[in-house]
């Protein structure tokens, strides 16, 4: 500044809306939304650099969606010129289109200098901030535009289970323990798909908080978990169902977590005594050799999400082994 001045006016581009302006000797501010301008007020005339720190927002719709970024005007200046950066979380994917008015610049070029910045204006720095995009200069205010398309990252599903069947002559049950691993992005939540004609007996695990059954609309299982997962969880199910006598064909249950790229693992199955297993037909799924083979036993290794398994069943006769006691009096 040359010179003396007390008063700093500032005007917002399109929607955006002033939160907070901070600068040393800073008596007070006011945004009016008819003109969309900020005044800012010193405590005492101010004169050569200045930094004044704007927080901003805008509405923005639930992603995907487009943006046309702008920088805000000060009034009454000869020249203004600035940095212009965008930082997002990994969360979402930035797609940057036409820019006008603007120059790129390093983003580690930018992140110096508003540390800078940050320190001569004594705020405290910003706490947990999104890692810069993309940075760029200008020399015009009026003439920056930058058209920028953001959507979600989907997040990556992988799953190592580790289950057990078990066939009764009256009921059976599949035990599943599920290890949840999401990348990419966090996700709050997982469906589950579940066999028709078996009940959630529990489902558990560290980092769950609630689950809902609807089955009844098309959606499966809903489960919740307390926080944010993007790294690995476990998740605990059991499911049973009645049997009415033993079928010749068994198709074997299935957990699904829905959108996983990967679901692997391992799947024993076992039978009541005196009931002979035999594998009908397989997909996605190999039989382990190297485990002694039993008839009313198998094990198998999962290779895929949407493996099936259908196996042959035989209910053996009793056998009966006397052993005879012959008493022959005289």
């Amino acid at each position: 500044i040359q010179g003396e001045t007390r008063l700093f006016t500032l005007r917002l581009p399109g929607s955006a809306t002033a939160t907070d302006v901070a600068a040393p000797d800073l008596a007070a501010w006011r945004f009016d939304p008819a003109t969309r301008r900020i005044e800012a007020v010193m405590a005492r005339p101010q004169t050569g650099p200045v930094t004044l720190a704007l927080t901003l927002q805008m509405p923005c719709d639930t992603p995907p969606v487009e943006l046309t970024l702008a920088a805000p005007v000060a009034e009454g200046v000869a020249r203004q010129r600035g940095r212009f950066a965008v930082a997002a979380p990994e969360s979402l994917l930035l797609r940057f289109g036409e820019t006008v008015g603007v120059t790129p610049i390093d983003t580690a070029d930018f992140a110096a200098r508003d540390a800078a910045d940050t320190a001569a204006t004594r705020q405290p720095a910003v706490a947990n901030a999104e890692p810069l995009r993309r940075a760029f200069r200008y020399d015009d205010p009026e003439t920056v535009r930058i058209a920028l398309h953001v959507e979600a990252v989907q997040p990556e599903l992988r799953v190592e289970e580790s289950a057990a069947f078990s066939l009764g002559d009256e009921r059976s049950v599949l035990s599943s323990s599920l290890q949840l691993t999401v990348a990419r992005a966090g996700v709050f939540g997982v469906q589950l798909t579940i066999p028709e004609g078996y009940e959630i007996e529990s489902l558990t695990g560290p980092a769950v908080s609630h689950w809902d059954d609807g089955r009844r609309d098309g959606r499966g299982i809903d489960l919740w978990f307390s926080r944010r997962i993007q790294d690995t969880t476990p998740v605990a199910i059991v499911l049973a169902a009645p049997m009415r006598g033993i079928p010749a064909t068994l198709v074997i249950p299935r957990v699904t977590v829905v959108g996983a790229r990967r679901h692997t693992g391992s799947l024993a199955v076992s039978a009541e005594r005196g009931i002979r297993l035999a594998v009908e037909r397989q997909e996605g799924v190999t039989i382990r050799r190297d485990e002694a083979p039993r008839p009313s036993a198998l094990l198998f290794e999962l290779l895929r999400p949407d493996w099936s398994l259908v196996l042959r069943t035989e209910v053996l006769p009793p056998v009966l082994k006397p052993d005879l006691l012959h008493r022959v009096e005289l």
